[in-house]
């Protein structure tokens, strides 16, 4: 990937069943876009054009 630019995975999150209770551990990417960033047909965020801001996360020491 260039330097400023960041991935953004499709799919809808990573979740799984723990006996019947549906245990969700990841993210779809349609919860970081708004509805204007998504195709309208299908609802996918937009390639290459969703605005995104990445900050540092503090690590400890």
């Amino acid at each position: 990937m260039a330097a400023g630019h960041l991935a953004l995975p499709n799919g809808l999150g990573i979740d799984h069943l723990e006996g019947e209770q549906r245990i969700r551990t990841g993210v779809g990417p349609n919860e970081f876009t708004a509805s204007e960033d998504r195709d309208p047909w299908v609802g996918t965020p937009w390639p290459k054009s969703v605005p995104a801001r990445l900050e540092a996360i503090p690590t400890a020491p």
